[in-house]
């Protein structure tokens, strides 16, 4: 029998030790921009890791643009 897991949320503060983000851009992003995918439960701010790092990845700019492609 397969069981599906549910997605792992960790805390702010969790978040920025795991990524290159401060827990002041964080708060910023949350109330201004909201490029950061978050829930909010109560009063408590949690993220999907996976969720935040399909973020960035959505963010980055510039590089080599892959090979095969001009």
């Amino acid at each position: 029998m397969h069981t599906a897991t549910a997605p792992q949320f960790v805390d702010e503060k969790r978040i920025a030790e795991l990524f290159p983000l401060s827990r002041s851009f964080l708060q910023k992003d949350r109330s201004k921009a909201r490029r950061i995918p978050y829930c909010k439960v109560g009063g408590k701010v949690l993220y999907r890791p996976d969720a935040v790092a399909a973020a960035l990845d959505a963010m980055t700019v510039g590089g080599l643009a892959p090979k095969g492609r001009r």
